[in-house]
């Protein structure tokens, strides 16, 4: 299944449930992107910076691509940049769009960098809604 794919069809599945994805990747170790939510639509995105810690450092691409996208860089040793969501931009199918378009576009990631995509999601597995999840 296409990346892309992957992210909506988890978006769409469990939507304010995602607390965050963590990327598994060839070249690059840490990476996570945690959606903002507002019920049913995303209203921020934040996502991993400068980790020290995992060996994980942008290059000047990578932040002139999220600059240029509108991130805002935050933290002083583990960094993080984000960025706030418009009422339509928020929608689960624009949202996704907007997440493979920074792993693309933002990390310079191609699709052969990832090995997995993992949704962390806050649920009650003993909540009868979800026990045959």
């Amino acid at each position: 299944m296409e990346m892309g794919h992957m992210i909506i069809q988890e978006m769409a599945a469990w939507q304010d449930k995602i607390m965050k994805f963590t990327f598994g990747g060839n070249r690059y170790k840490g990476l996570w992107l945690k959606p903002q939510w507002h019920g049913n639509r995303v209203v921020g995105i934040s996502l991993a910076g400068d980790t020290p810690s995992k060996n994980l450092e942008l290059d000047v691409y990578q932040r002139l691509r999220l600059t240029q996208m509108g991130f805002q860089e935050e933290g002083k040793t583990n960094k993080t940049w984000s960025i706030q969501l418009s009422e339509p931009e928020g929608t689960i199918p624009n949202a996704s769009a907007i997440i493979i378009h920074i792993l693309r576009f933002g990390y310079l990631l191609e699709p052969s960098d990832l090995n997995s995509i993992t949704p962390t999601l806050d649920v009650d597995f003993s909540d009868p809604e979800y026990r045959n999840a």
